[in-house]
């Protein structure tokens, strides 16, 4: 009886510190890492400076590399596709996009995914994932940044919905 009792204990201690480990101290960990690397994505962005976009771009990658452990989560993919463009890493940033419509269908996702196009150079697929985007969230035309690609998005929108769906 009290061999069990020890059996059960050498089997039970160890999954329960590894179950907790993995369902507390890393989602906790890593929650903290993707709040800090969105702050400094997004800061690079704004800023464009290309060297210092790369210098965030690849410390980006390194501190999200042991977080995308949840299949559902699209956190730390958007960040990892975010951090490829500012490592100029369209192809990569694309498919990354493209895993992350697998998983689920959000308008942000669709609007990364069309400017990440643009960026490379795919102007028609990545037209077409704007309004996609905006069709979804007509607000988010105003996030396009590039006066040009905006007016072709809500020239298309109006042609396919009415003047109505981008008021």
């Amino acid at each position: 009886m009290m061999l069990r009792r020890i059996i059960a204990i050498a089997v039970i201690v160890p999954v329960t510190l590894v179950a907790l480990y993995r369902c507390t101290y890393q989602r906790i960990s890593c929650s903290m890492t993707v709040a800090t690397t969105e702050a400094q994505l997004l800061d690079a962005m704004e800023h464009q400076n290309n060297y210092g976009n790369i210098v965030v771009g690849r410390r980006a990658l390194e501190r999200l590399r042991g977080c995308h452990l949840w299949p559902a989560d699209v956190d730390v993919p958007m960040l990892t596709a975010l951090a490829y463009r500012q490592l100029h890493q369209y192809d990569r940033a694309i498919d990354t996009y493209k895993q992350l419509l697998t998983i689920h269908r959000r308008p942000e996702i669709y609007l990364s995914l069309g400017l990440t196009q643009v960026d490379a150079g795919l102007r028609d697929d990545g037209l077409q994932n704007l309004v996609t985007a905006c069709s979804f969230a007509p607000a988010m035309i105003e996030t396009i940044e590039q006066p040009l690609i905006r007016e072709d998005v809500r020239r298309r929108i109006t042609k396919q919905y009415g003047e109505a769906w981008t008021r």
